[in-house]
């Protein structure tokens, strides 16, 4: 898993996770879903990022999760590697202060270059 920001981390994996001693896994693959008009595939709307934000707040309060590394996954496919950065990104931006080139950052670096861009439908 890659770090994040604190406890925060995230993944990309095929099937289901191990989740070791001190992490929480959680993902949004069957929650938030993009509506595509064409052959699009994000990124996602606003009310998606309303939704993962809440809910990101929500496992970070969760007495559950308390000291332990949370790690936000998703489908090893580029399309939800896209989407899942994505929603980290605005999390990232909104909640913690961020500026767009310093959420980026965080994933820019990966080699090989996990994501695909979007484009318009």
């Amino acid at each position: 898993a890659i770090p994040v920001r604190g406890r925060l981390h995230w993944a990309a994996v095929r099937g289901q996770p191990r989740q070791a001693e001190g992490e929480l896994w959680f993902s949004t693959d069957r929650v938030l879903h993009y509506q595509p008009f064409c052959a699009d595939f994000g990124p996602m709307n606003l009310a998606c990022v309303s939704r993962f934000i809440a809910l990101l707040r929500e496992k970070m309060a969760s007495p559950a999760a308390a000291g332990k590394r949370l790690v936000y996954y998703t489908a090893n496919t580029p399309s939800q590697r896209s989407n899942c950065v994505f929603l980290l990104g605005c999390y990232l931006i909104l909640e913690e202060g961020m500026t767009p080139d310093e959420a980026w950052s965080l994933f820019s670096s990966l080699e090989p270059a996990p994501f695909v861009p979007y484009r318009d439908a």
